[in-house]
């Protein structure tokens, strides 16, 4: 339990990490501790892992309960999403870098209690914890701006898998279905997610933003999210359903492809 963790387990510099504390609070039936900053409202990864996994299940939303001296090493976060932090109490030191430039970019401060930080897409941080009991609550996500970053993150994927079958000697002929359908199978061991859910994710996204009132910000989230499906269903389209490759035709004015 949590009470023998917190009271016999702990040993010097521990860390509590990516807790699924509001998940579990939903499916034990128990009121949400917290609700989503409103700036961060606009998420197409977590709502769309909801529909698939049982409630109280695992999503990208994330509690962090560190000792003074705990780290998190320099990373970039999960299928470049961006991220936010709250501090709910305790301090933590901060370091980002550019993803393409971290040596010649350096940003480094102080997160106190009650402070949010908002990590872009691609921007590579690390994390030190500087009192005891430092704790923090975390998501991942995604959403039109950034899902063009999202979905090249993929795609370097893929291209990696196929290096490695390579390496193995497998090739793409003669089987090609068995092989794109193994080759996804792969990605989403390594990803948690394939391009079909991906696809399923952003097409959640696209109707959630498809009922919003009309403003500039929608239409270009709406134009990132179509020029990546228009490139999957170009690349993808023989792992795709027949009812997919139709929803996506049908929402913008596509090229036959």
């Amino acid at each position: 339990t949590l009470r023998h963790w917190y009271e016999e387990l702990r040993q010097d510099e521990w860390y509590l990490k990516d807790w699924n504390f509001q998940s579990e609070c939903e499916g034990l039936g128990i009121e949400p501790p917290y609700k989503c900053p409103p700036q961060f409202s606009d998420d197409w990864l977590n709502p769309y892992w909801h529909s698939i996994e049982p409630k109280g299940g695992k999503d990208y939303r994330f509690m962090y309960w560190g000792s003074e001296g705990s780290t998190t090493p320099n990373h970039f976060d999960v299928m470049m999403s961006h991220s936010w932090s709250y501090n709910v109490r305790g301090r933590k030191a901060w370091k980002f870098g550019a993803r393409e430039n971290c040596k010649e970019l350096s940003i480094e401060f102080e997160q106190g209690p009650g402070e949010v930080v908002f990590v872009p897409s691609g921007w590579t941080h690390s994390v030190v914890n500087l009192e005891e009991d430092t704790i923090s609550i975390n998501h991942n996500w995604f959403c039109g701006p950034n899902i063009r970053r999202v979905y090249a993150a993929f795609e370097a994927d893929v291209a990696e898998v196929i290096r490695n079958l390579h390496g193995f000697g497998v090739t793409r002929e003669p089987d090609t279905q068995w092989y794109d359908e193994h080759v996804q199978l792969i990605l989403k061991g390594n990803d948690s997610m394939d391009i079909t859910m991906l696809v399923d994710c952003i097409l959640m996204g696209v109707e959630k933003m498809q009922e919003a009132c009309e403003s500039s910000w929608m239409k270009y989230s709406l134009d990132q999210a179509n020029m990546v499906l228009l490139d999957i269903l170009s690349k993808y389209r023989s792992i795709l359903t027949d009812t997919t490759i139709d929803i996506i035709s049908n929402l913008g004015d596509f090229e036959s492809v």
